[in-house]
């Protein structure tokens, strides 16, 4: 198992910022059918949850972790369209 905190640490303000721009790429896509509009209201379910997370925890290096790995879980799982690199993203 890795370890709960990576070395390199995180910076909150640049994951917020990095969810922010996903957020507002995902609203820039204009959904062809259901199916398209379904999975980008998950998806802005997903990093809006995220994000209101990543605002509560101010520079909490384990929070932070988690939620990168959470982010990385659901990119993993296809719910998001960008394959972003979070951790890169967050890196303080």
């Amino acid at each position: 198992m890795a370890p709960l905190i990576d070395s390199t640490g995180f910076d909150q303000q640049k994951l917020l910022s990095a969810i922010n721009a996903e957020i507002t790429a995902c609203r820039a896509t204009i959904p062809v059918d259901q199916a398209e509009k379904d999975r980008r209201t998950r998806e802005l379910q997903a990093l809006t949850t995220h994000l209101l997370w990543a605002q509560r925890v101010d520079n909490n290096q384990v929070e932070l972790e988690l939620i990168v790995r959470a982010l990385e879980r659901l990119r993993d799982r296809g719910i998001f369209r960008s394959n972003r690199n979070w951790r890169e993203s967050a890196g303080a």
